[in-house]
């Protein structure tokens, strides 16, 4: 008897775990499901600059991009410490990562490169003072990850003429550059300190070339972003024109330059670009786009774009009554002639 009810309950116990595992599962597919990929993966959010696309990349390969990401997304939450919340599960491929061309904002994928450089350096600092209580204390002036301490900290050689770091500005200078250029092994290898203290050296050549590096990278991302902030304003400015367009074919002729200018920085900033349109630029390239069909005036106060059509509807709104006064004014005038005849 007991048997039996120990199995009943056993029965009951996987039965109820089944359907609460079922209905995680169905959760988690709706999530999948609800995914907007024209988002930031890791914010969630579409605007607050502009968006990167590895997959657009001309000079790295969008798919190791991706791979590294998503290996260090894991390693972070296996160690369950997310430098910052994400939209997405994980559970994604890169391959899927490709297909929806996966963007995120540059300064939301840089957390997850300097979070995991700093967890790696602070257990390497742990287990160093671990090891320095049981033996003689290591100099703070060791260099942390680096090959050898008179090897160059680019290419890691001890032969050629080498030289030593002697400027903060330098220091500054290459840990934004390889921070930027999200290269962890020179970050890795200079992190014991500023390069002074680490003693660190280099090649002449070395430093040129990844200074040329980072240059090209700052051009390239010039580059794609111009590209695409071009776009935005393309598409911005077609929107414009179509709103005029609408408007002039349901009869409404007369706009204010302001109204427009207002329009065009909503449509702007709805694409992220926050970047202030001369209104001058834009009366003369909406005088352009529309030649011959629209003309300038103001009205004392603010500049009107009017359409030719509107100005014959003012016209013939307007003429009828000067010829209405016109020949009011020759009536009195005969009258009172007719008058002073009669009275003579």
């Amino acid at each position: 008897m007991r048997e039996h009810l120990y199995f009943r309950d056993t029965l009951t116990l996987y039965s109820e775990n089944k359907k609460r595992a079922n209905k995680i599962h169905m959760a988690f597919c709706g999530v999948l499901q609800m995914m907007d990929w024209e988002v930031c993966v890791i914010c969630g959010d579409g605007g607050g600059g502009i968006l990167k696309c590895p997959a657009d990349s001309k000079q790295k390969n969008g798919a190791d991009i991706y791979i590294h990401f998503l290996e260090s997304f894991k390693w972070f939450q296996d160690c369950k410490s997310l430098p910052v919340p994400v939209q997405f599960s994980g559970e994604q491929s890169p391959e899927e990562f490709m297909a929806h061309k996966t963007k995120w904002h540059k300064s939301c994928h840089l957390k997850f490169i300097q979070s995991k450089l700093k967890i790696l350096l602070g257990k390497k600092r742990n287990l160093e003072s671990g090891q320095s209580e049981g033996g003689p204390r290591k100099s703070k002036r060791m260099s942390v990850g680096m090959a050898k301490q008179e090897s160059c900290m680019f290419c890691t050689k001890i032969t050629g003429t080498l030289h030593a770091c002697a400027t903060v500005k330098l220091d500054n200078d290459l840990r934004l550059m390889a921070t930027e250029l999200q290269d962890a092994e020179l970050l890795a290898r200079i992190a014991g300190g500023d390069l002074i203290a680490i003693e660190a050296k280099y090649h002449y050549n070395c430093l040129s070339a990844y200074k040329s590096k980072y240059r090209s990278m700052q051009r390239a991302e010039h580059d794609a972003c111009s590209h695409e902030v071009e776009i935005s304003k393309a598409q911005s400015y077609a929107d414009l024109f179509a709103y005029i367009e609408d408007n002039v074919e349901t009869g409404n002729y007369i706009f204010r330059l302001a109204e427009l200018y207002d329009m065009l920085q909503r449509l702007l900033t709805k694409r992220g670009v926050n970047i202030p349109t001369n209104k001058t630029r834009l009366k003369l390239r909406i005088l352009d786009h529309f030649s011959d069909q629209c003309q300038e005036q103001s009205d004392g106060k603010s500049v009107l774009i009017i359409f030719n059509e509107g100005m014959k509807k003012i016209f013939n709104d307007v003429l009828p009554s000067l010829d209405y006064n016109s020949e009011a004014l020759a009536k009195a005038k005969a009258v009172k002639i007719l008058r002073r005849e009669i009275l003579s």
